[in-house]
């Protein structure tokens, strides 16, 4: 019998030659035409009353191999004359009966209806089964008698499990509303052949957990999935002893999970800003809708609670309400961070919201200093002198310094430097930063050299007289052009580098925010009260021994004379002072362990200047490194020996 059709609509053959195939299309494609070749053999056996059959096929193919990302191997059929390297040889022979008795039903159960018959089915449909030669409803239940042949059918025409299940009569799921929800909740399936009496023992089963059927008919089951269910998993029933269609389901859920807090500097000051950071995930399968979060420090709750936003399955939280910023004080703290403190999220795990974390936090080092000279501007190009506790070059360094030893010009930011025929050149350190991240360069240097000899500058005379013109030759060369018989004294090259990009001469901007490139940069610097310099951890001659240092300046010598030859208050709130040289208070402070040095006279300031040293600050080896007031080289000593000194 023909195994022809009546018309369907059916859509056009793929035009495209020679694609690429998997083995398995091309033995669905043989057995297809072996189908049509038996066929018509047969008509020839009852029409000339001889026996008709193919026995044996052998065919030889030289193809190209691909293998795909996912695993997949293509070939592709060589077209003459092309050579190709592999070769794939099939022998089909056919198989006997006995053979097929296991997979065939016996011919008398044979049904001739066609497959536009079954419910539904489309023109692509018939199209996609013919291709792996299912002509009829017989070929496609001999083709699925299992969950696996219903599988590979499915696969090999990209029709739904569901509804090949559906045609075949077979329990099927199509859907299950809603798609995901919360584990214990009550769910929809979808689907069809479930029966119209329940089954007594049919199952429905979720990541191996049986769900409570509620409700039973033909097409829809209302079931409970199990409370300890978690995330995405295949749903199926087994109705009848027979098993459906698996399809994915997820057991939404919300778990809030703080997996750290980073805190920035991992060893924090005392007095420094401290940043927090919580490490929250959601590694629930469903989205947390906007929740709050607290921030606590020592059980203490800092700030009020934070709004933080909804947050996506698997997503790391990304809010502002995750960072935090505090400074605080020397000792030991516990940091702690929780997401929905009042417990508003159905949180699967709320024990994974909360992270706590210690942190030790090092008492700052503070050198306090009481200066009686006064200042105006913190702009090193506004002033002659380095200013009170020599502040200005702890902020600022210049191409070279004074030895300490032979008080000799030695290399500060230069690295080295030559004596020219037409003046100087200086090489410069490749390690130096402004305390805005910046590079010093030999533009900079430049820079203000030309900036000296254009503003009303204190040093502007001195320069203009010697200074011909200064060029940068590359990033760390720098010429400097001396006036012919005009030598340019070296102690001008002490005067403090300023970056050229962030340098405005207006004393109330650059002058009261000054960025340099020493050991200490300027926290405050507000008129009536002590300038404060924070360590620079960034300096390239090394992290400074201070923390911080404190300049009470513009004092009276009044007040501190008192101070010195009466109460002696003066020892509890300085380390180092400078003031009025006078014999009372030089015997004073040495009496009582301080160390002392007269400043020798400047015709600038024909005073001498008394400047001493509080025995609470000790020294380490004199080094090379000039620092004023050694800062680098200091430290003090532990508050309770402190106390013990006796003060006379």
């Amino acid at each position: 019998m023909s195994r022809d059709t009546p018309d369907v609509a059916l859509p056009p053959a793929p035009t495209k030659e020679n694609s690429e195939w998997q083995l398995s299309e091309l033995i669905d494609a043989i057995a297809a035409e072996i189908d049509r070749a038996e066929d018509t053999l047969s008509l020839k056996s009852y029409a000339r009353g001889l026996a008709f059959a193919l026995k044996q096929l052998s065919l030889e193919l030289t193809v190209n191999v691909r293998r795909r990302a996912d695993g997949r191997i293509l070939f592709q059929t060589v077209n003459p004359p092309e050579a190709g390297a592999t070769v794939i040889r099939l022998d089909l022979a056919q198989m006997l009966q006995s053979q097929l008795e296991g997979v065939r039903k016996p011919l008398e159960h044979t049904s001739s209806r066609d497959l536009t018959t079954l419910p539904e089915i489309t023109g692509d449909q018939i199209l996609a089964l013919r291709t792996i030669a299912i002509y009829s409803v017989d070929d496609l239940e001999r083709y699925t008698q299992t969950a696996a042949m219903i599988a590979e059918v499915s696969r090999k025409t990209g029709i739904s499990d569901a509804r090949i299940r559906f045609w075949r009569g077979l329990p099927f799921i199509n859907e299950a509303k809603p798609p995901s929800a919360p584990p214990g909740s009550t769910i929809l399936l979808e689907g069809g052949n479930f029966g119209a009496t329940p089954d007594a023992n049919a199952l429905v089963l979720f990541q191996g957990q049986p769900a409570k059927i509620l409700e039973w008919s033909q097409s829809r089951l209302r079931v409970t999935i199990a409370p300890a269910a978690k995330g995405a998993g295949a749903l199926f029933a087994v109705i009848c002893n027979q098993v459906t269609n698996s399809i994915n389901w997820d057991a939404s859920s919300i778990d809030l999970f703080v997996r750290d807090i980073v805190i920035v500097p991992a060893q924090p000051i005392e007095g420094d800003e401290m940043s927090f950071e919580a490490e929250l995930i959601n590694q629930g399968g469903s989205e947390a809708e906007p929740f709050s979060v607290q921030w606590t420090i020592d059980n203490d709750p800092k700030p009020k609670k934070l709004a933080h936003g909804p947050l996506r399955p698997g997503q790391l939280s990304q809010d502002s309400s995750v960072h935090y910023q505090t400074s605080l004080k020397g000792g030991p703290h516990t940091i702690s961070f929780t997401a929905d403190p009042d417990k508003q999220i159905q949180d699967i795990n709320p024990a994974n919201s909360t992270f706590s974390k210690a942190v030790s936090v090092r008492v700052a080092r503070v050198l306090r200093c009481a200066d009686i000279r006064p200042l105006q501007t913190l702009d090193p190009l506004l002033n002659l002198e380095p200013g009170p506790a020599d502040v200005l070059r702890l902020v600022f360094r210049g191409l070279l310094r004074l030895s300490p030893q032979s008080q000799e010009p030695i290399p500060d930011l230069a690295e080295s430097f030559e004596t020219e025929s037409e003046g100087y050149q200086f090489n410069l350190r490749g390690d130096v930063r402004f305390h805005n991240d910046h590079v010093l360069t030999a533009a900079d240097v430049a820079f203000t050299y030309r900036r000296l000899k254009e503003i009303d500058s204190p040093w502007c005379d001195s320069v203009s007289r010697s200074l011909a013109e200064v060029v940068a030759l590359d990033e760390r060369k720098v010429l400097f052009k001396m006036v012919e018989g005009k030598p340019f004294p070296l102690d001008l090259f002490r005067i403090g580098i300023v970056p050229r990009k962030a340098y405005k001469p207006n004393p109330k901007e650059f002058g009261f925010k000054p960025v340099g490139s020493g050991p200490f940069r300027v926290e405050d610097f507000t008129p009536g009260k002590p300038i404060v310099l924070r360590a620079f951890h960034d300096n390239w001659e090394g992290i400074p021994r201070f923390d911080r240092i404190t300049i009470a300046y513009g004092l009276t010598d009044e007040e501190l004379t008192k101070q010195i030859l009466s109460s002696f208050v003066l020892f509890r709130n300085y380390e180092v002072v400078a003031l009025t040289f006078s014999r009372p208070v030089y015997d004073a402070l040495n009496k009582n362990g301080w160390v002392t040095t007269p400043a020798p006279k400047r015709e600038s300031s024909p005073v001498t200047l008394l400047q001493a040293q509080s025995p609470l600050v000790q020294e380490r080896t004199l080094n090379q490194f000039d620092r004023a007031w050694n800062s680098h080289a200091w430290y003090i000593l532990n508050k309770a020996v402190w106390d013990s000194i006796s003060i006379a």
